[in-house]
């Protein structure tokens, strides 16, 4: 959550976002260290300086009903589950639902089994009233097209990471049946941002979401 008065900094075209994932990634990089990233998350910086945008560290603050992450990401810790333990207490039991999966897109087994993991999850939640999802995804995008990773193909000991279309990226992730939850429900994309940097997959992704 960025504050009001900041708003207008971070559209400003000096600006770069890291998402939370490649600031790990590029943090174990940097320092050579394995798990969880050890330098201050800060989300916006200014490109020619590489210094932060905001005066206090991002703020997150939602209500949850699923999370999903591609294949091979860490969820340990993963901003979602820590909103959802952080908000349990002010729900009465039983009331606030949090499911968390990992896609994977990469064969047609793959897809099958992604299909029958959604299914269960939309049994587990159950009747949810139209506008109370929130959908986390975490996922890394393409730089050339923005096009975003799905999956993995090739064998387990060398496995390709494969990227598709954002559409085709949201037909395979949220698969049908799952219309009485999305109806009014707010995506959160945790990913890179070559995803709105390219008009087209910018387009497609406005497309996809219009629920």
């Amino acid at each position: 959550m960025v504050p009001v008065k900041s708003c207008s900094l971070v559209r400003g075209s000096d600006m770069d976002f890291t998402c939370p994932t490649c600031h790990k990634a590029a943090d174990r990089d940097n320092s050579r260290q394995i798990g969880r990233a050890f330098a201050p998350y800060w989300g916006f910086t200014f490109h020619t300086s590489s210094k932060p945008v905001l005066t206090s560290f991002p703020v997150m603050s939602s209500r949850i009903a699923m999370t999903a992450g591609s294949q091979g990401m860490d969820l340990q810790g993963c901003p979602p589950r820590a909103i959802c333990e952080y908000l349990r207490l002010y729900f009465p039991p039983n009331s606030l639902h949090f499911s968390e999966l990992e896609f994977d897109f990469g064969t047609r087994a793959k897809i099958t089994k992604h299909k029958g993991k959604m299914e269960t999850i939309r049994e587990g939640i159950g009747s949810v009233p139209s506008g109370r999802v929130v959908i986390f995804i975490s996922t890394h995008s393409k730089e050339e097209q923005g096009d975003l990773f799905a999956g993995e193909q090739g064998p387990q000991t060398k496995p390709r990471p494969i990227a598709v279309k954002v559409d085709q990226f949201f037909s395979l992730l949220l698969t049908s049946g799952m219309d009485d939850l999305l109806k009014g429900a707010t995506a959160v994309l945790l990913t890179c941002r070559w995803l709105v940097e390219h008009k087209q997959s910018f387009q497609d992704l406005r497309s996809s979401l219009r629920w």
